[in-house]
């Protein structure tokens, strides 16, 4: 069986950053404005905002169908996730956790990685920041760090592909999925990183694909995901003679696009297809995807059980606050809610709103 390797070093390095973040810590009091359990974690569905235009001669629009190819193949997918854990007047704490999750002869495996805190202020934020890209990428470059709303996005970015780097290096002839487009700005510390972990997987003869959830592409006034139902499925469409409009030096996509039903089902993705392969290699993945994992509303269930064991639920937010509390003194309490003491009940928060926790430690 395949596992990952140098599971060890990986770990240790994220952990020695967490405790250098939280060295020296004494009696700081954090400030959380947590109260909705189904919004503990953060989403990572972004990707650059592309508006694309359907020229005239290409204006037709045709699947593919797709069969599925029980050829034995593994089926690896990659999710990770951050949490704020609340706020001092210095910087933010915050936590990361990833996983992967493989799918090798009927059988399920995973590898979790974390909870890691970090506690990233105003004044180690840029050493933290380069310090990871550093020892997780070998990126020697040095990169300014994200202002204080954008720091544990960028550090689970890096987190993430640090672990994508470790997959693709280790696994052979394998289908790898990971959760987002292969879109990527050029000025992010982890552009050529990308190049470098597509390459490896190339080399190893694996597969990559980037599945979006929600996607911010449009044809004309159409979401993407609005250009194909259920009568065709599973099916593909490719959006090759689709081309960009925007500043395409800023934004570089790695990837081919299709429009994906895996199943029947209510629900159509945006998949992303390493560049560099040639389009029936792509469509041979696609295959042995269906062929070898468990699709649900078009959904493998690799990716759909990475995203489970990455995300936080309230009890382990709680017991985290809890844990810096107890060895770093940390005095953690809950953010006044400005809106409900001005507003009252008018104060428009929704009706059906998850249960509070307290916070207060």
């Amino acid at each position: 069986m395949q596992v990952l390797e140098n599971t060890m070093q990986f770990h240790d390095e994220l952990m020695k950053l967490s405790q250098d973040s939280l060295s020296g810590v004494r009696n700081c009091r954090v400030v959380s404005d947590k109260t909705d359990p189904s919004d503990m974690s953060v989403s990572h569905d972004n990707e650059p905002w592309m508006e694309l235009n359907l020229s005239r001669e290409n204006a037709a629009i045709k699947s593919i169908p797709i069969q599925s190819d029980p050829t034995e193949t593994t089926i690896v997918g990659i999710d990770t996730t951050n949490v704020d854990l609340g706020e001092t007047n210095e910087g933010g704490l915050f936590a990361l956790r990833g996983t992967v999750v493989w799918a090798q002869n009927h059988h399920y495996n995973l590898t979790r990685y974390g909870p890691f805190i970090v506690f990233a202020t105003e004044k180690n934020k840029q050493v933290l920041y380069n310090t990871l890209a550093a020892n997780l990428l070998s990126i020697r470059q040095t990169y300014r760090a994200p202002d204080r709303p954008y720091v544990s996005n960028a550090f689970r970015a890096i987190f993430e592909r640090a672990l994508q780097r470790n997959v693709c290096g280790k696994f052979r002839n394998a289908v790898i999925l990971w959760d987002g487009s292969l879109t990527v700005w050029t000025n992010d510390p982890t552009y050529y990183a990308t190049q470098r972990i597509l390459r490896d997987a190339r080399e190893n003869g694996n597969t990559v694909m980037g599945l979006s959830k929600k996607t911010q592409l449009y044809v004309g006034d159409r979401c993407i995901t609005d250009l194909i139902d259920d009568g065709c499925s599973p099916c593909m469409i490719p959006l090759s003679f689709v081309t960009k409009s925007g500043d395409e030096e800023a934004v570089r996509s790695f990837g081919r696009v299709y429009v994906t039903k895996l199943a029947a089902g209510s629900c159509t993705f945006r998949f992303d297809i390493d560049r560099e392969l040639t389009e029936e290699q792509g469509l041979i993945g696609v295959r042995r995807l269906i062929g070898n994992d468990l699709i649900i509303e078009n959904y493998p269930e690799t990716l759909r059980l990475a995203h489970i064991f990455s995300r936080f639920t309230a009890t382990e937010v709680i017991g985290l606050q809890r844990y810096v509390s107890e060895y770093y003194s940390f005095r953690i309490s809950k953010r006044p809610d400005v809106r409900h003491i001005i507003f009252g009940p008018f104060g428009g928060r929704q009706i059906m709103e998850g249960p509070a926790y307290d916070a207060v430690v």
